[in-house]
């Protein structure tokens, strides 16, 4: 399945990832009704250690980040990139997938 994930150089994300600043005010901008944690969004399996976050489609990643959002992103170097998985559990506003194989990324 084809997935997208929004990371910075090292591969990580915006709330947790390494060798940057996390972006303090958006996660705490995103906590909220609209940006809930695994666990409250549906994702009912217990997920490995090998899996992280994201996006089924463009359509989730555009409503979970606004365009505010992506400016900011952009501004700190973060990209989308697209993966193959075949280990996804479906949320319903994103996914947490193993990291199989890179297909590319594009601009925020």
């Amino acid at each position: 399945m084809k997935v997208y994930r929004v990371e910075d150089y090292h591969g990580g994300g915006p709330y947790r990832g390494k060798g940057h600043e996390k972006l303090s005010e958006m996660s705490y901008k995103h906590s909220d009704e609209k940006h809930p944690v695994p666990s409250l969004d549906g994702i009912r399996d217990r997920p490995s250690s090998m899996h992280v976050c994201g996006f089924a489609n463009l359509k989730q990643y555009r409503r979970w980040f606004d365009a505010v959002d992506r400016r900011e992103l952009q501004e700190k170097k973060f990209r989308l990139r697209i993966y193959e998985s075949d280990d996804v559990i479906r949320g319903d506003n994103q996914i947490m997938f193993v990291k199989k194989k890179r297909l590319g990324e594009r601009a925020l």
